[in-house]
């Protein structure tokens, strides 16, 4: 199986499932449209916005998650000090 299955379409009409057709001399100089390209390169730059995107909200939920631990510990301390509080009465 090709991995530019679109493309291999594109310049044999259907889909290209071969490799050995794709290996071949005759599809090494192949033609696509150009708004073929222009369509692909449209998706490439909106999966690379998805992938940026993505990355800032990872960063954010790490954050997240560390404030979280934060409050955890510290809530953790303060029913101890209560707890020490309370048996000193």
């Amino acid at each position: 199986m090709s991995d530019t299955p679109r493309t291999d379409q594109q310049i044999n009409g259907k889909p290209c499932t071969r490799f050995a057709i794709l290996a071949g001399d005759s599809l090494r100089d192949a033609l696509v449209p150009s708004e073929f390209c222009r369509q692909l390169e449209r998706e490439l730059n909106a999966a690379q916005k998805r992938i940026k995107m993505l990355e800032v909200v990872e960063r954010l939920a790490t954050a997240q998650m560390d404030y979280i631990q934060q409050l955890e510990t510290e809530n953790d301390s303060m029913r101890a000090d209560l707890l020490l509080w309370k048996e000193s009465k």
